[in-house]
């Protein structure tokens, strides 16, 4: 038998390390593959994080950045529904001051939509109108 030389035993250890963190990159990319086709949503504090702070433009985003499951909590379907509403109601004053009233008012129909939804957190359409400048009363 041949004695092993040391550039052999370099060698093996060199190939049992790779081995090593090619399966470790490969547990790596199994996580994050099924994190990405897993369902998610935020929780309506990370919402609420946002109505306290009156950023309402951030809720949306948010609204876009994450899946949201079939039937989320009561609670979330109020928080998606203000961000939507926010959406909206960004769109029906863009149509609006642009002159293109029907596209308006066919987002203020959503907007009405949205209320529907909202339930306990209505106090924030009254900050949205104010903050967008939107007078409920020249609808």
């Amino acid at each position: 038998m041949m004695m092993k030389t040391k550039i052999d035993k370099l060698m093996d250890i060199t190939i049992i390390c790779l081995c090593v963190g090619l399966f470790i990159c490969s547990l790596i990319f199994i996580n994050k593959y099924m994190d990405a086709f897993s369902d998610y949503y935020r929780s309506a504090d990370e919402y609420i994080w946002y109505l306290n702070d009156k950023k309402y433009s951030q809720m949306t985003v948010q609204m876009y950045l994450s899946k949201h499951v079939a039937n989320p909590p009561e609670d979330l379907k109020e928080c998606i529904a203000i961000a939507e509403y926010y959406k909206n109601a960004s769109y029906y004053k863009m149509y609006n001051e642009t002159g293109e009233s029907q596209k308006a008012m066919q987002y203020l129909s959503k907007m009405d939509e949205n209320k529907k939804t909202i339930g306990n957190l209505s106090f924030a359409i009254t900050e949205i109108n104010e903050e967008l400048e939107i007078d409920p009363s020249k609808k």
